[in-house]
């Protein structure tokens, strides 16, 4: 699944797009999580999701300040996989919906199954290791 988004994508929003496979945004897109700003408590099912996907330090900023991640750190950090200038935000998500449908369905199925959004347990961003302890110095 793609998300195309332009604009703010705040609260269970942002939780919901990072079901997503793949996120595509613009300048104008801001993520932000704010709970915390409200007063309330966020689910932890969502809370282990988003760190999930973007990893435990970038996680706990954005939960413990509620303040909106601009579409450049959104980049940075991995919660976006591509910035584009509105204006080609519709043609670069069609294109790039085109390419993946040119390829083999059972592929992509089996790594969406093996590899589903947001349930890659990481270290950080883009890490596909496991939570495992660090290797002992000098090995």
């Amino acid at each position: 699944m793609i998300a195309m988004l332009e604009g703010t994508v705040w609260g269970g929003a942002c939780e919901l797009a990072m079901v997503c496979d793949i996120l595509i945004g613009t300048e104008k897109t801001s993520f932000a999580i704010t709970p915390a700003r409200l007063g309330v408590p966020y689910n932890p099912t969502g809370m282990l999701h988003v760190i999930n996907v973007i990893g435990l330090t970038t996680a706990r900023e954005m939960f413990f300040t509620g303040q909106p991640v601009p579409a450049p750190r959104a980049l940075q950090v991995g919660l976006l996989n591509h910035l584009v200038p509105v204006a080609e935000l519709e043609d670069f998500t069609l294109e790039m919906a085109r390419r993946i449908a040119r390829n083999s369905p059972i592929s992509i199925g089996d790594e969406r199954a093996v590899a589903p959004a947001g349930q890659c347990p990481a270290n950080e961003p883009g890490d596909l290791r496991t939570n495992a302890a660090p290797a002992a110095p000098g090995l």
